[in-house]
């Protein structure tokens, strides 16, 4: 499980979920599902820093900050959501 924030929203406009991590510019994936946005957006991840390794770029360290999940999500199948922008929208 990787620690970056991971933003997780519907757009009307795409017709999908949306998983995006703002600290990997340009991380970001679609999915039919949550699950399949947040399973999608770990292989981007993934992919994310071996491409920047390949080309010797920084990799960004994970913010540190408060961690929380969506109201009725479990722990063991999503990704975590934390942040002021989580906040708004999560259990803590």
């Amino acid at each position: 499980m990787n620690k970056y924030e991971v933003i997780l929203y519907w757009s009307n406009e795409d017709k999908s979920f949306v998983a995006e991590v703002p600290e990997l510019p340009g991380c970001m994936v679609h999915g039919d599902s949550q699950e399949s946005a947040l399973k999608n957006i770990n292989q981007a991840i993934e992919l994310w820093i071996e491409t920047a390794k390949e080309f010797g770029d920084s990799i960004p360290e994970p913010k540190a900050g408060d961690w929380c999940l969506p109201d009725g999500q479990n722990p063991s199948n999503v990704s975590v959501l934390r942040g002021e922008r989580a906040r708004r929208g999560c259990a803590v």
